[in-house]
Protein backbone atom coordinates (compact mmCIF):
# COMPACT_ATOMS: atom_id res chain seq x y z
CA UNK A 1 0.00 0.00 0.00
CA UNK A 2 2.92 2.63 0.82
CA UNK A 3 4.51 1.64 -2.25
CA UNK A 4 1.46 2.70 -4.26
CA UNK A 5 1.14 5.66 -2.42
CA UNK A 6 4.41 6.56 -3.29
CA UNK A 7 3.95 6.18 -7.00
CA UNK A 8 0.98 8.13 -6.69
CA UNK A 9 2.89 11.14 -5.33
CA UNK A 10 5.84 10.38 -7.15
CA UNK A 11 3.26 10.34 -10.64
CA UNK A 12 1.86 13.63 -9.33
CA UNK A 13 4.86 15.24 -8.31
CA UNK A 14 6.42 14.37 -12.18
CA UNK A 15 2.87 16.19 -13.62
CA UNK A 16 3.18 19.05 -11.55
CA UNK A 17 6.99 19.70 -12.63
CA UNK A 18 5.68 18.99 -16.61
CA UNK A 19 3.13 21.82 -16.15
CA UNK A 20 5.83 24.23 -13.99
CA UNK A 21 8.13 23.72 -16.81
CA UNK A 22 5.39 24.11 -19.87
CA UNK A 23 3.45 27.32 -17.77
CA UNK A 24 7.22 29.25 -16.74
CA UNK A 25 5.54 32.73 -18.05
CA UNK A 26 5.00 35.59 -15.09
CA UNK A 27 1.49 36.00 -14.42
CA UNK A 28 0.44 39.56 -12.95
CA UNK A 29 -1.46 38.80 -9.45
CA UNK A 30 -3.51 42.16 -8.36
CA UNK A 31 -4.56 42.44 -4.81
CA UNK A 32 -5.67 45.65 -3.13
CA UNK A 33 -2.66 46.73 -1.44
CA UNK A 34 -1.07 46.30 -5.41
CA UNK A 35 0.20 43.70 -7.84
CA UNK A 36 3.04 41.05 -7.43
CA UNK A 37 4.53 39.35 -11.05
CA UNK A 38 5.39 35.60 -9.91
CA UNK A 39 5.64 32.35 -12.12
CA UNK A 40 2.56 30.33 -12.44
CA UNK A 41 4.02 27.11 -10.99
CA UNK A 42 4.87 29.68 -7.79
CA UNK A 43 1.31 30.75 -7.61
CA UNK A 44 -0.34 27.38 -7.77
CA UNK A 45 1.84 26.00 -5.66
CA UNK A 46 1.51 28.83 -2.55
CA UNK A 47 -2.46 28.76 -3.01
CA UNK A 48 -2.13 24.55 -2.81
CA UNK A 49 0.16 25.35 0.38
CA UNK A 50 -1.84 27.88 1.84
CA UNK A 51 -5.17 25.59 1.02
CA UNK A 52 -3.53 22.72 3.22
CA UNK A 53 -2.09 25.25 5.76
CA UNK A 54 -6.01 26.54 6.13
CA UNK A 55 -7.07 23.24 6.26
CA UNK A 56 -5.13 21.58 9.01
CA UNK A 57 -5.45 24.86 11.20
CA UNK A 58 -9.21 24.38 10.87
CA UNK A 59 -9.05 20.88 11.78
CA UNK A 60 -7.00 21.79 15.06
CA UNK A 61 -9.34 22.45 17.47
CA UNK A 62 -11.92 19.71 16.49
CA UNK A 63 -8.96 17.50 16.71
CA UNK A 64 -8.00 18.84 20.41
CA UNK A 65 -11.50 18.71 21.41
CA UNK A 66 -11.68 15.05 20.85
CA UNK A 67 -8.23 14.17 22.43
CA UNK A 68 -9.74 16.27 25.72
CA UNK A 69 -13.07 13.93 25.52
CA UNK A 70 -10.86 10.83 25.06
CA UNK A 71 -8.58 12.02 27.89
CA UNK A 72 -11.34 12.50 30.02
CA UNK A 73 -12.63 9.09 28.97
CA UNK A 74 -9.68 7.10 29.81
CA UNK A 75 -9.42 8.88 33.14
CA UNK A 76 -12.69 7.88 33.99
CA UNK A 77 -12.16 4.09 33.01
CA UNK A 78 -9.29 3.91 34.93
CA UNK A 79 -11.27 5.15 38.03
CA UNK A 80 -13.98 2.43 37.31
CA UNK A 81 -11.28 0.09 37.14
CA UNK A 82 -10.09 0.95 40.26
CA UNK A 83 -13.28 0.91 42.26
CA UNK A 84 -14.28 -2.31 40.86
CA UNK A 85 -10.62 -3.93 42.04
CA UNK A 86 -11.41 -2.46 45.38
CA UNK A 87 -14.93 -3.78 45.56
CA UNK A 88 -13.48 -7.22 45.03
CA UNK A 89 -10.79 -7.36 47.91
CA UNK A 90 -13.87 -6.40 50.43
CA UNK A 91 -14.67 -9.04 52.55
CA UNK A 92 -18.47 -10.63 51.97
CA UNK A 93 -20.15 -10.60 55.66
CA UNK A 94 -21.60 -13.96 56.55
CA UNK A 95 -25.02 -13.02 57.46
CA UNK A 96 -26.71 -10.41 59.68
Amino acid sequence: MRLLALLISLALLAAFAVLAWQNAAPVEITYPGGTLTVPLAVFAASVLILGWLFGVVSMMLPWLRERLRARKIERRCRIAEQEIANLREIPLKDGP
